[in-house]
């Protein structure tokens, strides 16, 4: 990804939101961050992101949502999804994990093109 892209936050917690959000604008990346799913689906602007990165607080019970953003992003838009326990997430859903609490370079390198 180079840079200049847009990144696509869907986190929850408002703290770690504007960690991330920071980290990613200091690497110059554009943000377009989000609560939860809800408003991203509501914005009908997602489409327009590069990389997107998602908490697993955001992510219903059912995982209908992260299933519905993975199929809307693609395999060409990665989807970095943050955990901090062992994940059972659907492997429906083409995403990279990364274990909170985390570091910016680690959250850089996720989402840069390998």
């Amino acid at each position: 990804m180079e840079h200049g892209r847009k990144v696509l936050v869907v986190v929850p917690d408002d703290e770690l939101r504007r960690s991330i959000e920071f980290t990613v604008e200091a690497e110059g990346y554009e943000i377009e961050s989000h609560a939860g799913f809800p408003t991203v689906f509501a914005t009908h602007k997602f489409n327009g992101f590069d990389c997107a990165v998602v908490d697993e607080d955001a992510v219903d019970a059912g995982q209908r949502n992260l299933i519905e953003f993975a199929r809307i992003a693609g395999d060409e838009r990665p989807v970095v999804v943050l955990v901090d326990k062992t994940a059972a997430l659907s492997a429906a859903v083409p995403f990279q994990l990364l274990r909170k609490p985390l570091l910016g370079p680690a959250l850089i390198s996720a989402i840069l093109p390998k």
